[in-house]
């Protein structure tokens, strides 16, 4: 059965000996996410040495009346047949792994793992001077990256060095928070969740009286803002920590840690 409303990322076709008709049905219809995990049973082989007549994937009826070509295609049917359809069939998917297990000689149990780059934002088309519209070209942002650039932005990164770290221009990111609202009100999310490690790491280092904690915590957070401003020899009178004492109130201690965790200018 399938679940219309569904997200899929993992599917098992079982049905013993030719799985690829349900499968097909499915492909067609059937919700995935950004990566998936698909299994199949398949007893073609069987079929090609006992009798010669067996189902190519695409659902093509074979006859083998050779020994000589029955024991190629029973010899070479998976890598030769089954792998080149099955890449073939699910582009834009790519395959990342792709395994088997043949049981009894005969019996073929095989998975892959399929992934795709997040279609929901593309590029326009742009008019070439024929007229004629180009070609679309998909975002490279996708879901994947995405979700590594909010887990950067939690641990308390920059939008820009987020970016960077994920191989992503800034105004890209400020692109795709435009067009998907639910990604904005991600990034959002994430930022205040680091605000809050921020304002928690900061306070215990200036409490102590450990500037360089301090230092060190600001230059992992953006290196190339602070790479020419930190100073870790720094120490207090007789090489302890500096006495600091902080006379500012909650409130703009809290503003002054937003324009931090945002990379503004302070």
């Amino acid at each position: 059965s399938k679940d219309r409303g569904a997200v899929y990322s993992l599917a098992d076709f079982d049905s013993y000996s030719y799985p690829y008709d349900s499968f097909r049905s499915f492909w067609e219809e059937a919700k995935f996410g950004s990566q998936c995990v698909i299994f199949f049973t398949d007893g073609q082989r069987q079929a090609i040495i006992r009798t010669g007549s067996y189902r190519t994937p695409d659902g093509n009826k074979i006859k083998l009346k050779k020994v000589t070509e029955k024991r190629a295609a029973y010899n070479f049917y998976f890598n030769k047949t089954v792998v080149p359809w099955f890449e073939e069939y699910i582009k834009p998917w790519k395959v990342v792994y792709i395994t088997k297990y043949l049981r009894s000689a005969s019996m073929c149990y095989w998975g892959a793992i399929i992934a795709r780059e997040d279609k929901s934002i593309q590029v326009k088309k742009v008019k070439g001077k024929s007229g004629k519209a180009g070609e679309v070209h998909r975002n490279k942002f996708d879901s994947i990256k995405k979700d590594e650039y909010l887990v950067l932005l939690r641990q308390g990164h920059t939008r820009g060095l987020a970016a960077s770290l994920v191989g992503i221009h800034r105004a890209t990111v400020s692109i795709h928070m435009n067009k998907d609202s639910a990604f904005a009100d991600a990034v959002s999310e994430a930022e205040s969740d680091a605000i809050g490690k921020v304002e928690n790491a900061l306070f215990e280092a200036a409490t102590s009286g450990n500037v360089t904690a301090i230092q060190v915590y600001l230059y992992n957070r953006d290196p190339k803002r602070w790479a020419d401003r930190r100073n870790i020899q720094l120490a207090g009178e007789g090489g302890g920590p500096i006495k600091t004492e902080i006379i500012v109130s909650s409130d703009t201690a809290k503003k002054l840690t937003e324009r931090i965790v945002k990379g503004e200018n302070t």
